[in-house]
């Protein structure tokens, strides 16, 4: 799935700027904004909430995007770890 895919499920709100905004309210966790839409308006924030809510567990629990950044991160700590001098690997201690 792409998110152009999923944005076409929300047809013809997506091409509001106020489906834009819901999306962006929801990245940035501000679920109050909605309330100054009334109308189609309000309906296009609500549905642009709910796309990016969508759009953010699909990527959440696809295996190869985790796999990725988690190998991406990985690469960062040991380039730092080298960098500055840092031989063991840290750990987590868990409870």
């Amino acid at each position: 799935m792409t998110l152009s895919e999923l944005r076409n499920e929300y047809r013809p709100y997506d091409s509001m700027p106020a489906f834009d905004e819901g999306f962006a309210d929801y990245q940035l966790s501000n679920t109050s904004f909605g309330a100054r839409y009334h109308g189609v308006a309000g309906q296009a924030w609500d549905r642009g909430y709910e796309c990016a809510m969508r759009w953010a567990r699909y990527l959440r629990n696809k295996p190869e995007l985790l796999r990725d950044k988690f190998t991406a991160a990985g690469a960062v700590r040991n380039k730092v770890a080298k960098a500055s001098g840092r031989t063991k690997r840290p750990f987590l201690i868990e409870d």
